[in-house]
């Protein structure tokens, strides 16, 4: 995993942008307080970090009673990178 996030940190993307990416691909849709348990990352600082990578193209938000996300497939990020 940590090859993974090497990757996305050498496209620019955070350690904790490239944490909750990993978490959303190894298992998605979830919610932002799943995300903050998966990833590590406090569940204040998460919401925060899935906007910056919903603004980057690589999550999308599913609006829902409680709002999921998934990430966008890894072939289609590093094309756009």
């Amino acid at each position: 995993m940590q090859t993974i996030i090497d990757m996305l940190q050498s496209l620019e993307f955070s350690i904790n942008e490239a944490k909750v990416y990993v978490a959303l691909t190894l298992k998605n849709p979830m919610s932002g307080y799943e995300i903050a348990k998966n990833s590590e990352i406090t569940r204040t600082m998460v919401y925060d970090v899935l906007k910056r990578l919903v603004q980057k193209g690589a999550v999308i938000e599913i609006e829902a009673n409680t709002k999921l996300y998934s990430p966008v497939p890894y072939k289609e990020l590093f094309k756009k990178y």
